[in-house]
C-alpha cells in the first residue's frame, strides 16, 4: 500500500512513480502504525523493535500519512467481516482515502479467508473477484490521456 501513496520510495530506486497503475490491498492492516501502537502495548513494543523509536520514522511508514497527491491512480481495498482487525483498519483507510478525494473502491469479501484463498486470490469472476476483475481491467486498459487516470476509476453507477 505504501508504494501507491509514497512516490519517494520508488523514486529512490529510480522507478518512475507513474509506472504504478493500481494498488490492491487484501486484508490490510498497518495503514496507520501509530494508531495501532496506541491500541496495543504489544504492537508498540514490536514495532519499536522493528522500526526504531523515532515517531516520525514510524509515521512515515504508514500509508495513511501519504494521502496528498500524487498517489496511485486507483486503490481497491478488500476485507472480510470475519477478520475484525483487518475490517476496522481497512474501513479507516477507506474513509481517509475518500476524505482526501483519492480514487478508491472497496469490496467486502463474501466468504471467509480460507474460502477466498481457494478462489485464486479473487480472480474468479463468480467468486471474490466479482469486483476485482473489473477494477483491474479499468486500471490496466490503454490510456488515451494519462492525465485523466483518476477519472477512469469512478465506480460504476
Amino acid at each position: 500500500m505504501l508504494l501507491g501513496t509514497d512516490p519517494q520510495l520508488l523514486e529512490t530506486a529510480a522507478v518512475p512513480f507513474s509506472s504504478i497503475r493500481a494498488v490492491l490491498s487484501f486484508r490490510g492492516i498497518g495503514f496507520d502504525l501509530p494508531a495501532r501502537m496506541a491500541d496495543s502495548r504489544y504492537l508498540a513494543g514490536r514495532y519499536r523493535q522493528i522500526f526504531g523509536n523515532n515517531a516520525d520514522d514510524i509515521a512515515a511508514l504508514s500509508p495513511i500519512t501519504h494521502l496528498e497527491l500524487p498517489n496511485s491512480p486507483g486503490f481497491m481495498l478488500l476485507a472480510s467481516p470475519e477478520d475484525r482487525e483487518s475490517m476496522r483498519d481497512t474501513q479507516t483507510m477507506l474513509a481517509a482515502l475518500q476524505t482526501a478525494a483519492v480514487p478508491v473502491q472497496y469490496s467486502e469479501l463474501p466468504e471467509p479467508r480460507i474460502a477466498a484463498r481457494r478462489t485464486l486470490y479473487m480472480v474468479e469472476t463468480d467468486g471474490s473477484g466479482k469486483d476485482v476483475i473489473p477494477f483491474l481491467r479499468a486500471q490496466f486498459a490503454p490510456r488515451t490521456d494519462p492525465g485523466t487516470a483518476h477519472e477512469s476509476l469512478k465506480p460504476p453507477e
